[in-house]
């Protein structure tokens, strides 16, 4: 009997340091404009196939009460990346390649981090890391994108707002059409 409390206390402490407590992690949902002047990019550093033709203008993520979470841009052509805190997930990391990574909190921030010994799929990435966090007020998002490959690190920091309003469906990359 002793023993097996004793088990299931140093589980429950050691799963409390994986995943904050809901009312402590913030919650990324929304839609999100990429802000240009904010941002810091290196051209060996980036969302991988997010985006169709380059950084994402807009990020559409959905947070789970379960602590998922999705992240993708609005072109059909892209790969939604899916983040399970305390979990390893596989996402794309280039066109042809895909890598496995393991998500957790680091106080406020989403880190999800992979690694290997050898390129595949055509590319040359040994490891990534994304560091996802949202300034306190909830208007801004910073995602910070490291690169490991055969030519070594390089990190982009991008930075979106949050949208309140999408505009007119007109102008969104897929329009809206009468059905």
């Amino acid at each position: 009997m002793y023993r097996t409390f004793s088990l299931i206390a140093v589980a429950a402490i050691f799963t409390s340091f994986l995943v904050p407590a809901n009312a402590q992690a913030p919650n990324f949902s929304g839609t999100w404009a990429f802000n240009e002047a904010e941002s810091r990019l290196d051209p060996e550093a980036g969302l991988g196939t997010l985006g169709a033709l380059g950084t994402p203008e807009r990020l559409h993520i959905s947070h789970a009460d379960n602590g998922d979470l999705i992240i993708q841009s609005e072109w059909n052509t892209s790969e939604a990346r899916l983040y399970r805190p305390g979990t390893n997930t596989i996402i794309p990391v280039g066109p042809d390649d895909r890598m496995k990574v393991r998500a957790y909190w680091n106080g406020l921030t989403l880190v999800a981090e992979g690694s290997r010994p050898r390129a595949s799929g055509g590319s040359i990435i040994l490891g990534i890391r994304r560091a996802i966090s949202m300034t306190a007020d909830g208007g801004s998002l910073t995602i910070q994108a490291t690169t490991t490959s055969t030519r070594g690190d390089a990190t982009s920091t991008m930075v979106y707002s949050r949208l309140d309003h999408l505009g007119p469906c007109e102008q969104w990359s897929e329009p809206c059409q009468e059905r």
